[in-house]
């Protein structure tokens, strides 16, 4: 009866110690703990698009994008047409911890496309070719973003159903805050060219207020480029590395956490606080209809 006893004891504390081993290594999970309640998930998801690569692996651009700890989710296009430099560089980012995303096999207007298409048609010409081929070549592409910013709540609903988590669109129509759950899994992004906040009246104080709303919120806020260059040029689709680094550096003071979208799929989808709505920071009578993003 003794025996019984110890033995039962014995495997009770085997029991109580799986338990405790499993639950501390599941506290030790990044994501499992910037997910539970109070805790500081406030940060940065910092989006490009197309393919101009090489401008963000200039030795100083890049080099500052590593020590700060910035994350890139690289929306590429025209996969199929990129020499072996560009796809080289796609390759380092990859290697180096950056998501490596999908803007289409051709970059075409999906709206435009689909006036005269299906959509079956639009995915065999503008979706599979390219990703397949990203993903023969051993990129996990999990999000997409359409060239320009145009789509369909249908194309929408399909292409996350088959082939997408995330789809980010380049530009802000919806009042109120965004939670990761399977119902919301549009992105909005924020743009950080030159061209456009000449266009809708963006400046540095706005996107200041909007990192520190972020903070106050324990929100997340994604941006989104084009090109990083060392001139102002607000007649292009890119932008300054002095105001990208600018803003990049306040939100590092004030302890923002940066993310690819793939790392946001890893937090708990359940989380309700994560991707804060920027439509409040550009001009009050902006509507959908009068954005167009590329």
């Amino acid at each position: 009866m003794i025996r019984l006893k110890y033995r039962i004891l014995a495997i009770i504390l085997v029991v109580i110690t799986l338990v405790l081993f499993v639950t501390c290594h599941k506290g030790s999970n990044f994501f499992t703990h910037h997910t539970k309640a109070n805790a500081s998930i406030k940060g940065i998801v910092f989006c490009i698009d197309d393919y101009y690569v090489e401008d963000f692996y200039k030795p100083e651009h890049y080099k500052y994008i590593q020590q700060a700890g910035i994350k890139m989710t690289y929306f590429i296009c025209r996969y199929h047409q990129l020499n072996n430099k560009r796809k080289e560089i796609i390759h380092r980012f990859y290697t180096d911890g950056h998501e490596i995303a999908f803007h289409g096999t051709h970059h075409i207007n999906a709206v435009n496309y689909l006036k005269n298409h299906s959509i079956e048609e639009y995915i065999n010409y503008e979706i599979l070719p390219d990703l397949t081929l990203m993903k023969q070549q051993g990129y996990n592409v999990n999000d997409f973003s359409y060239p320009y910013g145009h789509s369909t709540l249908e194309l929408d609903s399909i292409l996350l159903t088959r082939y997408f988590y995330f789809i980010k669109l380049g530009s802000i129509n919806e009042a109120g805050l965004y939670t990761l759950n399977e119902d919301k899994r549009i992105i909005r992004a924020f743009p950080l060219d030159d061209r456009y906040w000449k266009l809708y009246h963006i400046d540095m104080k706005k996107v200041l207020a909007l990192i520190d709303s972020a903070d106050k919120n324990n929100k997340i806020i994604v941006f989104y480029s084009h090109r990083l260059e060392d001139e102002y040029n607000d007649n292009v689709n890119s932008t300054w590395f002095d105001k990208f680094r600018m803003i990049m550096d306040y939100a590092r003071q004030k302890g923002f956490h940066f993310y690819t979208l793939q790392d946001l799929q890893k937090m708990d989808k359940h989380a309700a606080k994560i991707i804060l709505n920027t439509q409040q920071y550009y001009r009050k009578k902006t509507t959908m209809h009068k954005l167009h993003f590329e």
